[in-house]
């Protein structure tokens, strides 16, 4: 069976993943703002407005769908990180609380 290491510094590994959504919520940001542009700029009611947006649309929608299935595993590897962290933390201490009370007896 194999031996199960940590750092010690587990939690501040997982704690980047905060930084890395915010990050992640800038690109949507921006997602967002070339979403609006692009219907802006693409014009409205004529032939080649349509054609645009039928150009746009498929891209801009998978580069969404993408970014939120992104979104998703950050926020899950982050917080599941996060709470194998506080695990490990508290199994340590109770192994020294257990050889303290063993050393003593």
């Amino acid at each position: 069976m194999a031996d199960l290491e940590f750092t010690d510094n587990l939690a501040t590994n997982f704690s980047q993943f905060d930084e890395i959504a915010g990050i992640h919520e800038a690109i949507r940001s921006r997602l967002d703002r070339i979403r609006a542009l692009n219907l802006a700029g693409g014009g409205r009611d004529d032939e080649y407005a349509k054609s645009y947006h039928e150009q746009v649309k498929t891209p801009t929608s998978d580069l969404d769908t993408l970014l939120g299935g992104v979104g998703t595993l950050l926020g899950a590897t982050g917080e599941n990180g996060s709470t194998v962290s506080r695990t490990f933390d508290d199994v340590e201490g109770g192994a020294t609380e257990t050889a303290k009370r063993g050393s003593m007896g």
